[in-house]
């Protein structure tokens, strides 16, 4: 139980230190902005399954990215029948930004210690998940 309170609270944190650097963006927004800086390129079942929204909120939501600049849609490599989607060289440079800033803000965090114990917790999720 502990463990479960634990984890909520951290997302709870890392989402309001995150919105702190991205004020001009939605939750979901920077969720999908995230989703596609780690992975490259994603297919929207990939992306409802890491972000956990509905689908139609899904197509809503790329659609806003799409005609800002951020994301793009584009064939898949492997079955052309399918839509990726993947950062614009704007999106890119918005996640930089975002990246730069939340480094500089744990500029007094001892890195080796957090980020061993950042991937140790990413890792059981990603086995839960």
């Amino acid at each position: 139980m502990e463990l479960a309170l634990n984890l909520a609270e951290l997302q709870v944190l890392s989402e309001n230190f995150i919105k702190k650097t991205c004020t001009n963006l939605a939750d979901n927004e920077l969720k999908v902005l995230v989703i596609l800086k780690i992975y490259k390129e994603c297919s929207p079942t990939i992306l409802i399954s890491k972000i956990g929204i509905l689908k139609t909120n899904l197509a809503i939501l790329l659609k806003r990215l799409v005609s800002s600049g951020l994301v793009e849609a584009r064939r898949s490599s492997l079955d052309a029948r399918s839509k990726m989607f993947a950062l614009t060289p704007a999106g890119h440079n918005l996640m930089d930004d975002v990246v730069g800033t939340i480094d500089r803000c744990l500029d007094d965090v001892p890195k080796e210690e957090f980020y061993f114990a950042l991937q140790t917790v990413l890792m059981v999720l990603n086995k839960k998940i």
